[in-house]
C-alpha cells in the first residue's frame, strides 16, 4: 500500500514538474525572454511553504467570525428587547419591508 502511495505521488509530481516546466516556458515566449539551451529547470519545495505565515490567514478569519457572532447577538438581543417592550407587533404590522427594518437596525 505505501509503495503505490509513493508511486502514484512521483507520477503526479512528474506530471505538475512537466506542467510547470511548460507554462514557465510559454511565460518566457510572451515575455520576449530567450529559452536557454539547457532548458528551464523549475524546483518547488518547503522554501515556499515557510514564507507563509500562519497569523496572516489565522487572524483575519477570527476577526470575521467575531464580528459574525456580535452581529448576531445584537440582532437577537435587539429581537427580544420588542419582545419585553411589547413593540414587537408594532413592527410586525408597520408598513416597512423587512430588508428595511435589518437595515435600520
Amino acid at each position: 500500500m505505501q509503495r503505490r502511495r509513493r508511486t502514484s505521488l512521483s507520477v503526479a509530481q512528474a506530471i505538475g514538474s512537466k506542467r510547470e516546466r511548460r507554462l514557465v516556458v510559454k511565460q518566457l515566449r510572451m515575455n520576449g525572454v530567450p529559452i536557454p539551451k539547457i532548458g528551464v529547470d523549475v524546483r518547488t519545495g518547503p522554501g515556499t511553504i515557510r514564507r507563509l505565515r500562519q497569523e496572516v490567514f489565522i487572524v483575519p478569519g477570527v476577526l470575521a467570525l467575531v464580528m459574525q457572532f456580535t452581529m448576531t447577538f445584537l440582532s437577537m438581543s435587539t429581537i427580544v428587547r420588542e419582545r419585553e417592550l411589547g413593540t414587537l407587533e408594532q413592527l410586525v404590522v408597520s408598513p416597512i419591508q423587512p430588508w428595511e427594518l435589518m437595515l435600520a437596525r
